[in-house]
C-alpha cells in the first residue's frame, strides 16, 4: 500500500518547496486560468508549452517519474481512443484504408489532426492538474473552493470522496490479497471470476461504509456543514497575482498561437 498512498495522497504536497509555500487561492485560480487558456488554443503549441512546462515543474519537485508515469496512463489511454475515434469517423483527406472484411475504415487527415489537438489539451489540462495536487495539500484545495464561493454541498461530497479513495483501495487489496492466496488468478477462468467478485465485494463494502459513515457522524452531532479552519487573510501582491495570472495565462496562449502561426 505504500505506492498507493504515494500515487493517491499528499505525500509530496506535505513537502516544503518555492511551489508548495505559495497561496493555495493563487495556485488554484491560476490552474482554472491555464486550463480556460488551453480550452480556447486553436493549436497544438500552446498545450504541448503547457505540459512541458508542468512537466519540468513537477520534476523540479522530486516527484520520482515511475509515479508520473502512474498518473498519465489514463488520461493518455483517454487520448489514444479519441484520436482513434477521430480518425477513423470524420471525414477528410484520406490516409489509409482498412479492410475489416465486413466493412472498411477510412483514416483522415483531419480527423487525425482534430484527435491530436483534442488529446494536446486533454494532456495539457491533466499536467496542469497534476502539478497543482503535487503542489497543494486536498484539504487545502477544498478550502479554496469554499474561499471562491463554491456550494458547500459541492465540496463537502468532493471531501468525503477523497477521504473514502483511501479505504477503497485498502479494501481491495486485502480482497486481492485473500484471492491470491487461495489460487484466484491462476488461470484466465478463474482470473475472470475472481475480478467479479473482487468488483462486488468491494462495491457492498462500500455500501457498508457509507452507512457506518453516516451513523457515525449522526452520533457525533453531525448538522449538516464541518467544522473548517479558515484561510490566512490574503495580502495585496496575493490579490494582484490572483488577479493577474489567470489572464496572463489566456493572453500568452493567443499570443504565442498568433506568432507561431
Amino acid at each position: 500500500m505504500k505506492g498507493c498512498f504515494a500515487l493517491f495522497s499528499d505525500y509530496f504536497a506535505l513537502r516544503d518547496n518555492v511551489l508548495t509555500r505559495v497561496d493555495p487561492r493563487i495556485k488554484f485560480v491560476t490552474a482554472v486560468g491555464m486550463i480556460i487558456s488551453l480550452l480556447l488554443s486553436t493549436a497544438f503549441v500552446w498545450p504541448l508549452t503547457v505540459l512541458c512546462i508542468c512537466m519540468a515543474a513537477i520534476r523540479g519537485m522530486r516527484v520520482p517519474l515511475k509515479i508520473v508515469i502512474f498518473r498519465m496512463i489514463p488520461p493518455v489511454m483517454i487520448v489514444a481512443v479519441i484520436v482513434l475515434l477521430k480518425t477513423f469517423f470524420v471525414s477528410g483527406g484520406s490516409l489509409f484504408e482498412i479492410d475489416l472484411g465486413f466493412t472498411i475504415l477510412k483514416a483522415s487527415r483531419d480527423g487525425l489532426l482534430q484527435g491530436l489537438l483534442i488529446g494536446s489539451k486533454v494532456t495539457g489540462a491533466v499536467s496542469v492538474i497534476l502539478l497543482l495536487s503535487f503542489a497543494t495539500p486536498a484539504y487545502k484545495i477544498f478550502l479554496s473552493l469554499l474561499w471562491l464561493k463554491v456550494p458547500y454541498l459541492w465540496v463537502e461530497i468532493a471531501m468525503m470522496m477523497y477521504r473514502f479513495i483511501f479505504s477503497l483501495i485498502d479494501n481491495t487489496a486485502n480482497v486481492i490479497s485473500a484471492q491470491q492466496t487461495r489460487l484466484g488468478y491462476i488461470n484466465m477462468k478463474k482470473s475472470l471470476s475472481s475480478v467479479g467478485t473482487l468488483a462486488g465485494a468491494v462495491l457492498l463494502g462500500a455500501i457498508d461504509q457509507s452507512q457506518r459513515t453516516t451513523e457515525a457522524m449522526m452520533l457525533r452531532c453531525y448538522t449538516g456543514r464541518f467544522v473548517t479552519e479558515p484561510l490566512a487573510p490574503l495580502k495585496k501582491t496575493d490579490v494582484l497575482l490572483i488577479l493577474s495570472l489567470p489572464v496572463t495565462a489566456v493572453v500568452a496562449s493567443f499570443l504565442i498561437e498568433r506568432c507561431i502561426g
